[in-house]
């Protein structure tokens, strides 16, 4: 009886982890709770192997599920109850994206990964601010003198508790990033990349796409190098070591901060969004959410639809919910407002539990999102306003070492907003200082990647030259001004298509040029009908309204 009591304990193991496998998480759970029933009271002791399966899938399914506190206590019965640290690092990497999650208890998590990392001999510094800096230009150097093919070379790595350290080490680097200090992500970035060329393992795509990431962060800004590293990493990624269960977290980093900088936004949203697919596939709930929310971000950039976007979100919104992810819930809840804002004219307010505490990076989210509903509202001096409190927030930031597309889209706006007030003779000086460095920042941005940023270029040159009021200019404005329309049109970036129409309208209609104004207005008010910007719809139709007055 005994034997048999074993036998379907066994049984109903293999079937959770099968269920597991073909992402079937309700009938797993099943299966995983049916085992749990059965085990006897000194199971830790008489069953020690199997009870370490089964608590893994259990904790699984039950995450999976929305049992976040549950997949939490399960986790810890098996930490608790191990016989050896190695039983439990499965344990503990599960844990430790639960606890991330939470973006109280981020720290906890970070502390969890660098307690391993010293029980595997990592020898983790005491102060991150003094230790990261000399390797990482030590990997830098090293990787410059090497061809692509010599890197490509490099043979399997096969010392097992290096392949731990650095599972690890990317573990701690996807939690500093979003949570905590700078030198914590270079620390962790270096020590991957030196493990790496060591012997390459499957999470070496990710430290060569992570490092690739810094390098374009705002800090280092040593693009050429950080495309060439990231290209490597793709090749990595697609030619060695195309694992699923790594595709998530590559795709975070390549698509989310490095290939923005030469890839259309549209394609960097599908890859993230196939990521998170799959992430969900495998039940890596915390990485699905994440990379769910950037490729919203992206996919707000290229102006896709507002409904469209709208309905994303209000998915996003409940997944968050479910599984606790208070981090993302946050900038769920910031996307809710803007997307309610430009389609409706104000932010509605959230239906999720206020959370008054937010980390430095949540208030740059919050920041940013206030200023793309001033924008697009018109209130230039509040937006102004809001430009100052961002710079502040970048100051001490982790994330201002990641490129931010959000700050090179809202430098963007700032520059038109600069070229309005220049018009009404406001803060002249300051303004054109603004419009200077934007200028020169989207002229490398469109020679990096014309399919984002060329229309962007062309509108700021058509703006600028509207500050001057010439009339010998207008020919050449039209044409510019026309120019980012058709490379706007080109991109499906409707949203700008239709500012760029709208500005040019404005402009031709403060030039006396009515007939030519009507016709750029009518497209702007086409343009913001598609993109399903109501309250910028109803601003055009006044405009042209008074011009029939």
């Amino acid at each position: 009886a005994h034997s048999d009591l074993n036998r379907i304990i066994a049984v109903n193991i293999l079937a959770g982890d099968k269920a597991i496998q073909n992402s079937d998480f309700i009938r797993a759970l099943g299966y995983c709770r049916t085992a749990k029933s059965l085990l006897p009271s000194d199971h830790w002791s008489s069953m020690y192997d199997p009870s370490l399966r089964l608590h893994l899938s259990l904790s699984k399914s039950l995450y999976a599920n929305g049992q976040v506190d549950l997949a939490e206590s399960t986790l810890r019965e098996l930490i608790d109850n191990s016989r050896d640290p190695l039983d439990t690092l499965d344990a503990h990497h599960q844990l430790h994206f639960m606890l991330h999650q939470s973006n109280r208890r981020s720290e906890e998590a970070f502390q969890g990964c660098m307690r391993l990392l010293e029980q595997l001999g990592e020898d983790v510094p005491d102060n991150f601010e003094n230790t990261s800096a000399p390797p990482f230009a030590r990997i830098r150097h090293v990787l410059e003198k090497k061809s692509e093919e010599e890197i490509l070379a490099i043979q399997d790595l096969n010392d097992e508790n290096d392949l731990r350290r650095i599972r690890f080490l990317s573990q701690a680097c996807i939690i500093s990033s979003t949570a905590l200090r700078p030198r914590m992500t270079a620390y962790c970035i270096a020590r991957m990349v030196e493990i790496s060329l060591k012997g390459f393992s499957v999470y070496t795509p990710y430290a060569f796409v992570a490092l690739g990431t810094f390098l374009c962060g705002q800090r280092i800004n040593a693009i050429s190098e950080a495309q060439r590293i990231g290209k490597i990493a793709l090749r990595l990624f697609n030619e060695r070591f195309s694992d699923p269960g790594q595709l998530p977290l590559f795709n975070l980093a390549y698509y989310g901060f490095v290939s923005v900088r030469f890839e259309s936004f549209q394609t960097c949203a599908t890859h993230l969004r196939q990521a998170s697919t799959v992430a969900f596939s495998t039940g890596n709930f915390a990485l699905a959410i994440i990379n769910n929310q950037i490729s919203i971000n992206k996919f707000f950039f290229a102006g896709k639809p507002l409904p469209s976007i709208s309905e994303d979100i209000k998915r996003q919104i409940e997944l968050t919910v479910k599984y606790k992810d208070s981090r993302c819930v946050n900038y769920a809840r910031f996307w809710n407002q803007t997307l309610q804002s430009l389609m409706h004219g104000e932010a509605e307010n959230s239906s999720l539990p206020e959370d008054r505490h937010l980390d430095a990076t949540a208030s740059m989210m919050d920041t940013f999102h206030k200023a793309v509903q001033t924008f697009w509202k018109g209130h230039h001096k509040r937006f102004i306003f809001l430009m100052g409190q961002s710079t502040s927030n970048q100051q001490g930031n982790a994330m201002a070492d990641i490129p931010k597309l959000m700050s090179i889209i809202n430098n963007f706006y700032h520059s038109l907003v600069a070229c309005a007030l220049v018009k009404a003779s406001s803060k002249v000086s300051e303004m054109r200082r603004v419009i200077a460095h934007v200028r020169e920042d989207l002229k490398e941005l469109a020679s990096e990647s014309p399919q984002n940023y060329e229309n962007k270029k062309q509108l700021l040159e058509a703006e600028i030259y509207s500050c001057k009021r010439n009339e010998s200019h207008n020919k050449y404005v039209r044409k510019v001004y026309d120019a980012s329309i058709l490379s706007a049109k080109s991109s499906n970036f409707i949203h700008e298509q239709g500012l760029a129409c709208e500005l040019a309208g404005k402009h031709f209609l403060g030039a006396g040029k009515r007939d030519l104004a009507r016709k750029y207005l009518e497209d702007a008010q086409k343009c913001y009908t598609e993109w399903g910007c109501t309250p910028k719809v109803h601003y055009v139709k006044d405009i042209l309204s008074g011009m029939d007055d």
